[in-house]
């Protein structure tokens, strides 16, 4: 007897030698057990263990493993799509169609080599489950491709959990402080018109393009809440690949060591006291070196740099230089107007460009940024 892993729920089966097609008793999930699974289990199960535990990018490097010896298994090459997809299928995804997103990946589910070669190799009793779940999953999956491309970056995405609650309420206030202080907010508040299972594939897309998310949590915080759990752990995936991204986790009635184990070394505000919400502007003020600014100035100079910022995605190039360099007189210390001018002066890096205000704005760009936007930037 060996033992494997669904891939959709995560349940442990006995399997027999020589069974070839199985269904999982705990949710009817069909699969296809490995070619010699006994020499390749112990890579199964670590691979389903780190799916089943949020580390996608994990996951996706056992299931290569696995791949390079025996390309032709369709079990790792689905725990791979999965993986890449950072697709749930589990009983904390009925209430969101059944499935819940993790990550955003920017191609075609049902067009992705990994599904075609797949179902290649998949046997033909098994075809009807894994077609029917790749639809679904397909469906969903371009819903999310549409929120992604139409939605406005935030600049702070805030977390909380989807139950109403106290820290709902709390989530509200910080949100509307950090308005007042010019940043663009995403909050889950905002998707009260929005279909419930339509609800992950909004705040996936917003974790995806936020420059900064807040964690809110207090002792009745669902912390088991899936959709909770998805935006945070991704932006933690996201902050690994880019350090310049900020996570700040806030909280009352509870202490730091309180908090998930992963966001426990970052920084943290407690929301005691009736001057919370200034302590907190100020914190994000100081992550994105923007500490002792006036408010005015902040709100002035943070509508510079996104208009700077789509003028450069649009290629208006002459037009972001203008914002970028009014931000940086407003501010000389703003790094990011420095670093916009000159994406600007060279056409996003693509045209090389000889000038002293090029020259000039690098090196306050470098003089300035934090060590991560500094590395990047050197990049």
């Amino acid at each position: 007897m060996s033992t494997y892993r669904c891939s959709q729920c995560g349940c442990r089966i006995e399997v027999a030698e020589g069974t070839k097609i199985g269904t999982c008793p705990a949710c009817q999930a069909v699969f296809v057990l490995p070619n010699q699974f006994a020499q390749k289990e112990n890579l199964y199960l670590l691979a389903a263990d780190a799916r089943h535990s949020g580390n996608y990018d994990m996951a996706m490097n056992y299931y290569g493993r696995i791949l390079k010896v025996d390309g032709a298994e369709p079990e790792a090459n689905w725990g791979y799509l999965l993986s890449k997809y950072g697709v749930e299928i589990s009983e904390n995804a009925l209430d969101y169609g059944g499935v819940l997103f993790h990550r955003v990946e920017h191609s075609s589910f049902l067009k992705d080599p990994a599904y075609e070669k797949m179902m290649t190799y998949v046997p033909k009793a098994a075809r009807h489950y894994y077609e029917g779940t790749a639809r679904d999953i397909d469906l969903q999956h371009r819903k999310l491709m549409a929120v992604s491309r139409a939605m406005t970056a935030p600049d702070i995405c805030i977390d909380c959990t989807a139950a109403p609650g106290s820290e709902d309420l709390l989530s509200v206030q910080i949100g509307k402080a950090l308005e007042d202080a010019g940043y663009r907010i995403f909050h889950p508040a905002m998707l009260a018109n929005v279909d419930r299972k339509d609800l992950n594939i909004y705040e996936m897309a917003a974790a995806e393009k936020a420059e900064a998310m807040l964690v809110v949590m207090t002792p009745k915080t669902d912390r088991e809440d899936a959709r909770f759990q998805a935006v945070w752990r991704r932006f933690l995936a996201y902050r690994r690949q880019d350090a310049g991204r900020k996570l700040l986790s806030v909280f009352r009635g509870m202490r730091p060591e309180d908090l998930p184990l992963e966001l426990q070394p970052l920084q943290s505000v407690a929301c005691e006291g009736s001057d919370f919400q200034n302590r907190i502007v100020a914190e994000i003020n100081r992550m994105f070196g923007r500490q002792n600014r006036s408010s005015d100035l902040v709100r002035k100079n943070l509508e510079l740099l996104r208009e700077g910022q789509e003028a450069l995605d649009e290629r208006a190039y002459e037009k972001a230089a203008q914002c970028f360099r009014k931000a940086a007189a407003n501010d000389g210390e703003e790094y990011r107007a420095h670093w916009g001018l000159v994406c600007a002066l060279t056409e996003n890096l693509k045209t090389p460009a000889l000038s002293d205000e090029l020259d000039q704005s690098y090196r306050r760009a470098l003089q300035f940024a934090d060590k991560a936007a500094g590395e990047k930037y050197t990049q």
